[in-house]
């Protein structure tokens, strides 16, 4: 079964690498650490039209990864993310912030930094935050990801 959908995986990881001269969008977002070639087009589809989007962060509320908040008064809880908007968006971005984590980037560092004093998922809930916003950017402004070259690890 595993020599099978490894076989499958690579057919279907052709089709999509044989797509990508007519969207360049697809391979702008590969270059953001934690998104290959399937997380991209899920990214992208579920995004859809982003000049829905005035900012980044009306697209990190729009997938719902952004604590929820109650005030009365002067009282202020926060709680868990909301999870509001498309569930497959979401998905999409935990599994690379998983990804980035492992790496040696700008995203490891900060669920390194992150992890020190919150739990895990706390933490990977905000470097998919990260992501959103370097997606937002990447499409934007149309230009690949390039880590900033002051945090590179020396």
């Amino acid at each position: 079964m595993h020599d099978f959908l490894s076989g499958e995986l690579e057919i279907s990881e052709a089709c999509l690498q044989g797509l990508e001269w007519q969207f360049p969008e697809l391979v702008r977002l590969r270059t953001i650490p934690g998104i290959g070639c399937i997380l991209a087009p899920v990214l992208w589809s579920e995004i859809g039209d982003l000049n829905r989007f005035a900012s980044a962060s009306a697209l990190v509320n729009y997938t719902g990864l952004v604590p929820s908040l109650h005030e009365s008064g002067e009282v202020s809880i926060h709680g868990g993310i909301t999870r509001q908007g498309p569930v497959w968006l979401r998905w999409a971005l935990v599994v690379a912030a998983n990804a980035a984590i492992r790496g040696r980037n700008t995203f490891a560092r900060r669920y390194r930094c992150l992890r020190r004093r919150k739990p895990a998922n706390v933490a990977k809930t905000a470097v998919a935050r990260s992501l959103v916003r370097c997606v937002y950017g990447v499409l934007k402004h149309g230009v690949n990801y390039q880590e900033d070259e002051d945090l590179s690890p020396r």
